[in-house]
């Protein structure tokens, strides 16, 4: 760009995808918003020595930058400023800036190390989100507050020094992290809702007595939660024999999860947060007393989820809104199954007058046969997930809907879908689950090899359908308009797939993990053509 220029307006060089280099001379003041927005191969960028602000956007999705500097001068970095540099590995902040905006640096999933300045006041939203290399980072001492979903999915973040000006720490911050410890400082006074949710590699957490407000779902996940350091003088919350509770008793939050053998929930208690004893290996039998009424639940239900020793799940008498029944927890008025303990064996047949079986009831269940009455209408999300000694089930008539991809995910045995004779909704031919106008595919049972032509007249193929069968070729029916994410994930006999011009949307990660072997055999100018070239699939043309 030539000496004597002074502003780079709004998108002046957006979707110049064949540009490499820019140097922008120092009389440039200003650069508009999208100025290299999608500019998908641009490597280097050198910015003018006068630069204030590097406004929204200016290099998002600039795949291929790895060399940038950003100016002494500049005092705000924008939202989106350099979300989606993908290959981008490190980048100096420097002392002046006062400001970095929502998500920032959202998916530059190679940025290694960051180190913000005591200059910084505030960040954004999502800034961190999806870096998933980012290992270290320095926060700035003045800081309050840990913006929503600031370092979600950061897989190799295992700890972070918090600065001791800290006063709250926003939803979903640490989502999805590898955060692995965790010293929150004195002056903390919140934590807001699932902020470490499925924080799997979390093990200790410290908790000052400045805290005020745990929310909903915080710990959800966090499934080797085992050391919780709290003063016995705290103001708000206690530790009761490795179990969190408000200050009052009246709200469990949490059991730790190497809690062993039979648990009681003390009478008093009014509510137990979601997934509050999931993980709790060694747990043998959990009793809960008539003052519980309620499981929170918008952070997925699944209280006892992961409990692989749990046999029992007891209910006392006079506790109006649950009961057990052969030591399985329902919902009294609501004709709910919450949860099957997943240490039962052999085969279960739901209560008649069932009418719902919870998301995650037998989640990691160890059941073999499981057989659903009539008047069951509702099976929500995760109900069969990873039922690894599932053989057979029997859906009744009243079913109405299956199409979630992980009713079923990882029931690697299930051989037998035993729908009742006459069913209006489905019908099973040749092991695999249709609905009943065969317009969608819903799923196929695992052990099914070799070469499969999908019937005419399928039009769809819901996400995760054919998870882990032995298939070695598929063709699917002309008139086919969709397939579902990960519909073919781990097929790793698949050698072809013959996709036809029809077919307008694939999935993510539709053939992922399926060996090197496979090639997709689609018309030229297809849908499948451009899928199978961008995620790095052999392809093959064939006439329409």
């Amino acid at each position: 760009i030539p000496e004597g220029v002074t502003r780079i307006g709004n998108d002046a060089f957006r979707n110049c995808i064949v540009l490499r280099t820019v140097t922008i001379p120092d009389s440039v003041t200003s650069i508009g918003m999208n100025a290299f927005f999608d500019c998908t191969n641009l490597t280097s960028a050198k910015l003018p020595g006068n630069l204030k602000a590097i406004e929204k956007a200016t290099f998002h999705n600039c795949f291929a930058l790895t060399d940038i500097e950003i100016p002494n001068s500049v005092e705000s970095l924008g939202e989106d400023a350099f979300s989606g540099c993908h290959t981008l590995e490190k980048l100096h902040i420097p002392d002046g800036v006062k400001s970095i905006g929502r998500a920032c640096f959202w998916d530059c999933k190679k940025l290694q190390e960051l180190h913000i300045p005591d200059s910084v006041k505030s960040i954004g939203d999502l800034c961190f989100r999806n870096c998933h290399q980012l290992q270290t980072v320095t926060l700035p001492k003045d800081l309050q507050k840990l913006a929503w979903q600031l370092f979600n999915a950061c897989d190799k973040l295992k700890t972070v020094q918090l600065p001791n000006k800290l006063t709250t720490i926003h939803a979903q911050a640490f989502a999805w992290s590898s955060i692995s410890s965790l010293k929150i400082p004195e002056g903390v006074t919140r934590i807001e809702n699932a902020a470490f949710l499925d924080a799997g590699s979390l093990t200790s957490l410290t908790l000052p007595d400045s805290l005020e407000f745990i929310g909903e779902g915080v710990f959800a996940g966090c499934g080797n939660l085992k050391e919780i350091n709290i003063s016995k003088n705290h103001p708000h919350f206690k530790l009761v024999d490795g179990v969190l509770f408000s200050k009052d008793g009246k709200r469990l939050i949490l059991c730790l999860r190497n809690k062993t053998g039979e648990y009681k929930i003390p009478q008093g208690t009014v509510e137990v947060d979601s997934r509050a004893f999931e993980n709790c290996k060694s747990l043998t039998s959990v009793t809960i007393p008539e003052s519980v009424s309620k499981f929170t639940g918008s952070f997925d239900l699944e209280p006892f989820g992961g409990c692989t020793q749990l046999s029992d799940i007891i209910v006392e008498e006079g506790n109006k809104h649950y009961k057990s029944i052969d030591g399985v927890l329902f919902v009294s008025q609501e004709k709910k199954l919450i949860q099957y303990p997943c240490a039962r064996t052999g085969e279960y047949r739901i209560p008649e007058g069932t009418v719902i079986i919870a998301r995650g009831a037998f989640c990691g269940s160890k059941a073999t046969s499981i057989i659903i009455p009539e008047g069951v209408k509702q099976i929500q999300r995760y109900a069969f997930s990873y039922c690894r000694d599932l053989t057979y089930i029997r859906i009744p008539k009243s079913v109405e809907d299956l199409s979630d991809e992980h009713i079923f995910h990882e029931n690697f045995k299930l051989s037998v879908i035993d729908l009742a004779k006459g069913n209006p909704h489905f019908k099973i031919i040749d092991d695999v689950l249709f609905t009943a106008d065969g317009k969608t595919l819903i799923w196929c049972l695992p052990h099914k090899s070799g070469k499969y032509i999908i019937p005419e007249g399928v039009t769809r193929t819901i996400s995760r359908a054919f998870n882990h069968p032995k298939l070695t070729s598929v063709t699917f029916p002309k008139g086919c308009v969709s397939i579902g994410r990960s519909a073919f994930e781990y097929n790793g006999q698949l050698t072809e797939a013959h996709i036809p011009a029809s077919v307008t949307e694939i999935g993510g990660g539709c053939f992922c993990n399926c060996g090197a072997n496979l090639t997709i055999y689609a018309p030229k100018g297809s849908k499948a053509e451009e899928y199978a070239k961008s995620n790095g699939h052999k392809f093959q043309a064939v006439e329409k």
